[in-house]
């Protein structure tokens, strides 16, 4: 071999090697944790979702019929951290970049994401070294109550002060990401952080260390693992089991002894950031679902949300709890979001102008609201312990 091929197959080889370390670079993954809270709202809210669900279903299979609602935009407050002179931080072209990769991804989940009123820039040295728990500085200066926050850092550390791309976090009434800048343009990092804000669990399940208990036979899919049947029993992947190629490269097998076959291309996996480029249909439209019934958390800059009492010893039969969905309405019902009051509700629904258009008694807390023409509406509430007045949209 004479020198020019030589120097040729060492420049291929030093560029194929480059190549592959850049689009597959070795960061510790999503330290997103499931917290209880979220666990309980599975739980409690387990009916609604699946009524949601079913409603969303039949509204696609109506979009054939050209009947497809539009998307609804979702604010996003970004906040890029820079050096204290103002230098650093994310460039404008990359914060571009990952608003539209971000809306590709969720093209179909009838979900669009906006910027809103610009960026903020944080000038703070001291947070360019940023560490996940370090929230509270942030918060209390660089926060707007009623949309999703986004935090960008230069460098982003766990506890254990090793490398990661991002976190998500949707306990005490907030909702927030933090993503290392380099992450920003990896095209999924984004995209799967807001995968757990809007609910979804990592494919491998709650636990982040221990295999999962979803079978591969898919019999327990809507108990285990994620909690969702058109995913694949997953046993955990990374770059020790999946190759640059994106195949599956383990042997790992379930409690029956068969061999786990995982989506390495789902967004909420621990595949390779290159590899992970779609949510799945059920993925989608548990999003979705999620979205109506807390649409508040999303689109309303600077309101607090409501907190809704969970406690075991707050009044059941109290309608102080009870939030409305899907709003605006879909299909011409509006269902209650208490499943534990025991007690008959009475209903009332007035126009903006305070004239009474029906009224009646909620049965299977789902109200027919089909008759009435688009518009706002106030809906009282009433049972023998309290009354309660909500706003809804048709």
């Amino acid at each position: 071999m004479n020198k020019a091929s030589l120097l040729f197959t060492f420049i291929f080889t030093l560029f194929v090697s480059v190549f592959s370390y850049g689009q597959n670079e070795v960061v510790q993954e999503c330290q997103t944790v499931t917290s209880p809270e979220t666990l309980n709202y599975f739980k409690t809210h387990k009916a609604e979702l699946q009524a949601a669900k079913q409603s969303m279903l039949q509204q696609r299979s109506a979009n054939s019929k050209g009947n497809i609602p539009s998307a609804q935009d979702v604010y996003i407050k970004v906040h890029a951290i820079r050096y204290s002179n103002g230098s650093g931080g994310l460039r404008a072209y990359d914060l571009e970049k990952a608003f539209q990769n971000l809306n590709n991804m969720f093209d179909g989940a009838l979900v669009n994401f906006i910027l809103y009123e610009g960026v903020d820039y944080i000038d703070d040295s001291d947070l360019m070294q940023f560490e996940k728990g370090d929230e509270k500085t942030l918060l209390e200066n660089h926060y707007i109550p009623g949309i999703l926050n986004v935090y960008f850092a230069e460098y982003l550390t766990n506890s254990s002060k090793s490398s990661i791309c991002g976190y998500s976090d949707n306990t005490d009434n907030r909702d927030i990401i933090v993503v290392k800048n380099s992450c920003s343009i990896n095209d999924s990092t984004l995209a799967h952080e807001i995968g757990h804000i809007l609910s979804l669990v990592h494919t491998h399940g709650v636990s982040n260390t221990q295999l999962t208990t979803e079978l591969v036979d898919g019999s327990n899919c809507d108990t285990d693992g994620d909690g969702i049947c058109d995913t694949p029993a997953d046993p955990g992947l990374s770059s020790d089991n999946v190759d640059n190629f994106c195949n599956y490269t383990g042997s790992a097998t379930d409690a029956n002894g068969d061999t786990f076959n995982p989506d390495t291309s789902n967004m909420m996996s621990y595949s390779l950031k290159a590899c992970r480029t779609y949510f799945s249909k059920e993925q989608i439209i548990r999003m979705y679902t999620y979205f109506t019934l807390e649409k508040n958390r999303f689109t309303q800059p600077g309101v607090v949300p409501e907190i809704v009492i969970e406690e075991e010893d707050y009044d059941k039969d109290s309608l102080t709890a009870v939030k409305l969905f899907p709003n605006p309405v879909q299909n011409g019902n509006i269902y209650l979001s208490s499943t534990k009051i025991e007690t008959a509700i009475n209903f009332k629904i007035v126009n903006l102008q305070g004239q009474a258009l029906a009224n009646g008694y909620v049965e299977n807390n789902e109200i027919n609201v089909n008759r009435l023409p688009a518009g706002s509406y106030i809906l009282q509430l009433q049972n023998g312990n309290s009354t309660v007045i909500r706003r809804f949209v048709k």
